[in-house]
């Protein structure tokens, strides 16, 4: 029995020794919460920084969450780590670029306080206009770099944010149409609208009195009315504009707009309904994401009214 005795006091003995049996770090373990998969964040550039929050916490055992945390404060230090960048993107197929230096923030150190086993929450502030690709996706790799007071996990000590910053629309740069050619159209009006009006090149003039229009003498084909644009180079796009004619009807009410990079093989980059239903009127809107394209189709599906339509000014941004 005495033997038996002395055999368990040690046993225990080799436990506390190998894992610890103060009450200065109860064993305890610190992770980052949300770290088990990546956190996808899209978010609208604007002046104000965009706020993202997430959490260290403890857990003894790992994964059980401790019920009362430890008597002491326990101060966990956060760093950027571009190196889990190339790991990050080899492992799952991916080409992210690292969110540049002075696009966001958030502290170095936070404090896990004494009686919690879960931080407050952790602030993290994007500031990212002007700085970043709108609609490009980007990684934040940020990594518990030191504990003081308790012990890190085995795991889960990187937390992976995939960024995607957009703008408004209407803050957005159209694209030069230096070089741009119309090489193919439906049809056009080449006589009834006079001399400076009609012809599919009039969309593409900078006057917002000018216009394309389908053609109506002679015959009146129904839609849909399609013009094409070589932009002379390879290009990304994220997004199209078109203004209504001033005149009181007979306006797109559906539109495709396909994208190529050589002319021959079509993508849909989108699709748009309830289009403006007024003159001299801009429709601007993203694509649901970015495409890569030299040619650029925009297909008029539906009118307000009557076989012909008309559109005053096409860009893309």
């Amino acid at each position: 029995m005495k033997k038996n005795l002395i055999y368990l006091i040690t046993v225990l003995m080799g436990i506390c020794i190998l894992h610890g049996c103060s009450d200065d770090d109860g064993g305890s373990d610190i992770y980052i919460t949300q770290a088990g998969n990546p956190v996808n964040v899209k978010f609208v550039m604007k002046d104000d920084p965009y706020i993202q929050t997430f959490t260290v916490s403890m857990v003894s055992p790992y994964p059980i969450p401790a019920s009362s945390g430890i008597n002491h404060d326990v101060k966990v230090s956060l760093e950027t780590d571009p190196s889990k960048v190339e790991v990050y993107n080899s492992k799952e197929g991916t080409s992210y670029k690292l969110m540049p230096e002075g696009s966001y923030s958030f502290p170095s150190e936070i404090v896990i306080d004494a009686g919690s086993y879960v931080s407050e929450n952790i602030s993290l502030s994007i500031n990212a206009k002007g700085k970043i690709e709108a609609l490009e996706t980007y990684i934040l790799p940020i990594s518990i770099k030191a504990v003081e007071g308790a012990n890190a996990d085995n795991s889960h000590q990187t937390i992976y944010f995939l960024l995607t910053g957009s703008i408004d629309a209407s803050d957005m740069v159209f694209l030069s149409r230096t070089g741009w050619q119309v090489i193919d159209v439906s049809s056009e009006e080449l006589n009834g609208e006079g001399p400076s009006n009609g012809a599919a090149k009039y969309a593409f003039d900078g006057d917002g009195q000018t216009f394309w229009h389908t053609q109506w003498q002679g015959g009146e084909p129904m839609p849909p009315h399609h013009i094409t644009v070589d932009m002379g180079k390879e290009v990304k796009l994220q997004g199209f504009s078109y203004l209504t004619r001033d005149f009181g009807g007979a306006w797109p009410k559906e539109c495709t707009i396909e994208v190529s990079k050589d002319g021959t093989t079509w993508n849909v980059a989108a699709n748009f309904t309830g289009l403006p239903a007024a003159g001299a009127t801009e429709f601007r809107s993203f694509f649901p994401e970015a495409v890569e394209a030299r040619y650029f189709r925009m297909t008029i599906t539906a009118g307000y009214g009557g076989a012909s339509t008309h559109v005053a000014e096409i860009n893309v941004f």
